[in-house]
């Protein structure tokens, strides 16, 4: 009987410690000094599909913050409203959200309700961010 309750409680632990361990993956990143980090949870039907709407919610996250940090950065360079000035600004943002790189995925599947969950987490270099803004806005005065 004593072994049977150890048993019990034993799995009892391991089971719950799975359900905590699934929840904290791909949550414990940060945007730091020198990269700005996202993450998102979606849930779907199809396994593609609820991968492609969790990288989506990210890249929203992150494309804030991404946004403000070049508008606080970049937006001193010109005191009167520049249409010229910013359409550079945009053309550099489409080009940096494509520069994100995945840094954790896990997706999980859930056969009783047949549902799959994926956990992504993202992160941008604050620098490449930096080069390809001055790049762009380098470039353009040139021509």
């Amino acid at each position: 009987m004593k072994k049977n309750i150890i048993i019990y409680i034993f799995l009892i632990l391991f089971i719950s410690s799975c359900t905590l361990i699934d929840k904290k993956l791909c949550r414990n990143f940060y945007t730091t000094d020198e990269c700005f980090r996202a993450s998102s949870v979606a849930t779907s039907s199809d396994r593609q599909l609820s991968s492609e709407k969790a990288l989506l919610i990210a890249k929203k996250e992150i494309a804030l913050e991404v946004d403000t940090y070049i508008l606080s950065k970049f937006s001193h360079q010109t005191f009167l409203a520049d249409p010229e000035f910013e359409n550079k600004l945009t053309v550099a943002r489409k080009t940096i959200l494509n520069d994100i790189t995945i840094i954790c995925s896990l997706t999980t599947h859930n056969r009783r309700k047949n549902i799959y969950k994926t956990r992504m987490s993202i992160e941008m270099s604050k620098s490449s961010i930096d080069e390809t803004v001055s790049k762009n806005l380098k470039a353009t005065d040139i021509n």
